[in-house]
């Protein structure tokens, strides 16, 4: 579900006893370069992204068949007043942007026996996307004895608002927001710390390390969705218009660690590759708040002449304002590659370029977990990994 790509050009200071512009050791005296030991910290420039995940819609999935309009004159329930709404959006929407960020890495090794500590962050991902006439489906479950819906209304579409009044038809309305904002955000940073063992360097074979010990990588994504409310003067009213929801997906993410890297030096030139696999555990925390139909009210509107009910306004669904949480834990393993190539300018600093990929699983994003049921909303825990 997450894709790190590209590690920039890195600078970083060797072991060496912090002898910083001492002459780099090239010396193949007695065997193949023997790889420094003592104190190192490396900085690494980072230009990262992300993938979006799995396409989802932006809607309850699949279709609604809604009523556009009944028209007095003609028979009811014509082909020409119905129609199948299905979502035009989806989250393909949000592409990948490459993100600057930083990966800190210090510790010491001597004696072929050391320790590490890691540590990364990646500047947070923002994207805002706008669109027109979006048609979204809502899970409208029937309710009482007469199986009634809450986004029934009345599609009796001659817009009698003078006695005598027409009879009202009730059936499912579609629903269209005019103007849509889409926001979404991402956040991310980890840290590790590792006990190191270094095997003896090999003449031909260059030199593996093992290291053992637990990493934390947080991944947190959020998703704002605001509509506009209805701009008049509109065949088919936006009486949701003005909704907004908002959906937090926090992925607190840990366990122990087990990685291995090769590396192999020949002058002041160092080739290197390193994997780890992290067997973690995801602590997640899911947010949402709701503001639903704000500008609704409910029920027929009451004259001197009787009572009539609007054209395309909901018969029984009001204003509802929700908030939810909820909580689940899933295994979320972790697998990271590394592929390196350094140059050693002086004994203790040397120019790094590569590559950084890595692959977890059982993240929650914020995109797919939303539960489009009328009226509150609330989560799809099915789509949370």
């Amino acid at each position: 579900m997450l894709l790190l790509l590209l590690a920039a050009p890195a600078l970083g200071q060797g072991p060496g006893g912090f002898q910083i512009f001492g002459n780099a050791d090239m010396s193949t005296y007695g065997g193949p370069q023997k790889p420094n030991e003592g104190y190192f910290f490396q900085f690494h420039g980072l230009y990262w992204s992300i993938t979006p995940g799995i396409t989802h819609e932006i809607g309850y999935p699949g279709s609604r068949t809604v009523f556009v309009g009944i028209h007095p004159t003609g028979p009811f329930d014509t082909a020409s007043d119905v129609r199948i709404q299905t979502n035009t959006l989806d989250t393909s929407l949000f592409n990948n942007q490459f993100r600057v960020g930083n990966r800190i890495e210090f510790g010491r090794i001597e004696d072929r026996d050391g320790w590490f500590v890691s540590v990364f962050q990646l500047r947070d991902e923002s994207q805002g996307l706008t669109a027109s006439s979006a048609e979204m489906v809502f899970n409208d479950p029937a309710f009482g004895p007469f199986g009634e819906r809450l986004l029934y209304g009345n599609v009796n579409n001659d817009g009698s608002t003078e006695p005598p009044y027409s009879p009202p038809v009730f059936r499912d309305l579609p629903v269209t927001f005019y103007n849509v904002l889409l926001e979404k955000k991402i956040d991310t940073w980890g840290v590790e710390a590792s006990y190191l063992h270094r095997f003896i360097t090999r003449r031909a074979g260059g030199t593996v390390e093992l290291f053992l010990g637990a990493r934390y990588f947080e991944f947190n994504e959020h998703f704002w969705v605001n509509t506009g409310e209805d701009p008049g003067e509109t065949t088919i009213p936006s009486f949701l218009g003005g909704s907004n929801w908002n959906t937090d997906a926090e992925n607190h993410i840990v366990g122990p660690q087990i990685g291995l890297r090769w590396f192999k030096k020949r002058g002041r030139w160092t080739i290197s590759t390193e994997g780890r696999f992290m067997a973690g555990l995801n602590r997640q925390n899911l947010h949402q708040q709701v503001n639903m139909g704000p500008k609704l009210d409910p029920g027929p509107i009451s004259t001197d002449d009787g009572i009539y009910y609007p054209p395309f306004e909901p018969k029984a669904m009001g204003p509802t304002n929700a908030s939810h949480s909820a909580y689940a834990n899933e295994w979320a393993p972790m697998v990271e590659l590394r592929v390196e190539g350094r140059f050693q300018i002086t004994r203790s600093i040397s120019f790094h370029a590569g590559w950084s990929g890595m692959w977890v699983d059982g993240v929650a994003r914020a995109t797919s977990i939303i539960d489009y049921t009328v009226p509150a909303m609330g989560f799809d825990l099915a789509n949370n990994r």
